[in-house]
């Protein structure tokens, strides 16, 4: 059972956790003029962010043993003692940091990197728990898993300048952070409440929750994705073609045709709809559209792409279930 859940969360964490950032990755990285060192610091980096993530793991099961328990889950860390699992905590943070470190990284990087440390604790740890809290909560939740992992990995391979389009990227990413955790607590909302959680949708209630996300969140993550996109390619023709493909896919995915009767007979359904699609940009368009606007060679974009599909074997996956439910709509095949 350890072991599928050890499994279970790496490939979490690298599916959905680890293609954002290798869209930096894949932008600023130096691979048309690196050296061994480089690669030796993109290893290092790799890592680190495992171990820092493998950190976050540890402790929140932690803190949520005598939790998992009452609501029935199964939690990593049962039956271990307090010493066990502070030694582990230790050993994980300090294995984060070696390899950290050995990225020769610059101060802002590292402020990042140590902020995320102090994220997970302060998350989880008893007293201060600010899980717990409806709106700290989600709002520390953001930061940790999806804006200062982009930042950090930024600052290590770009620039240590603070440039004034990384406000646009922070409140991009803030947005995208919201939604998910918004959506994760919508989904726990009835474990939630046995446990006594004030978690946002319980405080302000699902409905207020789903439009929230939906007639604000969404629409202004779209904007900044879209203006964020094209700054990183130098305003390029090629990110507006693939959002133009992307949009299109899918209305047809989505049975755009059915909106109205969707939005008139069950708009709440309506509501639910379109809550993660934006996270299969990130995830799985965004890393080709950064391979491909980059300023490396014809053989170089081939050569990513291809260890790009082999790590992420996911993302084939993905086009066929994609491509597939479009040609069902569209009449072309039958469900089977």
């Amino acid at each position: 059972m350890k072991i599928n859940i050890l499994l279970y969360r790496f490939l979490q964490w690298k599916n959905h956790l680890i293609p954002p950032l290798f869209v930096v990755v894949y932008i600023f990285f130096p691979f048309h003029l690196a050296e061994t060192r480089h690669y030796i610091q993109l290893v290092c980096y790799i890592l680190a962010i495992f171990f820092i993530s493998f950190f976050g793991y540890w402790v929140n099961d932690s803190f949520d043993i005598s939790l998992d328990k009452k609501a029935g889950k199964f939690n990593f860390l049962d039956q271990t003692t307090p010493i066990f699992r502070l030694m582990g905590a230790v050993i994980i943070a300090s294995m984060a940091f070696l390899f950290w470190f050995l990225t020769n990284p610059p101060l802002i990087a590292t402020f990042f990197f140590f902020s995320e440390l102090i994220l997970f604790t302060i998350y989880s740890i008893p007293v201060i728990r600010f899980k717990n809290h409806p709106v700290l909560g989600p709002l520390l939740d953001a930061h940790y898993t999806h804006i200062f992992p982009v930042f950090f990995t930024y600052f290590l391979f770009a620039s240590s300048a603070f440039q004034s389009w990384l406000l646009v990227l922070y409140l991009l990413l803030l947005c995208k952070g919201l939604r998910n955790i918004f959506l994760h607590q919508l989904q726990d909302r009835k474990g939630d409440a046995f446990m006594q959680l004030k978690t946002f949708p319980i405080v302000t209630g699902p409905l207020f929750t789903v439009r929230l996300i939906n007639r604000i969140i969404i629409p202004i993550e779209i904007i900044l994705i879209t203006l964020i996109t094209f700054i990183f390619t130098k305003l390029s023709w090629y990110p507006l073609l693939v959002w133009i493909v992307f949009l299109l896919m899918y209305c047809l995915f989505f049975s755009c045709w059915d909106f109205y009767y969707m939005y008139s007979h069950n708009k709440r359904y309506f509501l639910f709809k379109f809550h993660y699609f934006l996270n299969d940009y990130y995830e799985f368009w965004l890393p080709f559209l950064a391979i491909w606007t980059s300023v490396l060679n014809f053989q170089t974009k081939i050569i990513l792409s291809v260890i790009h599909l082999l790590i992420f074997n996911k993302t084939i996956q993905y086009f066929q279930k994609l491509i597939f439910k479009i040609f069902s709509n569209l009449g072309i095949i039958k469900n089977k």
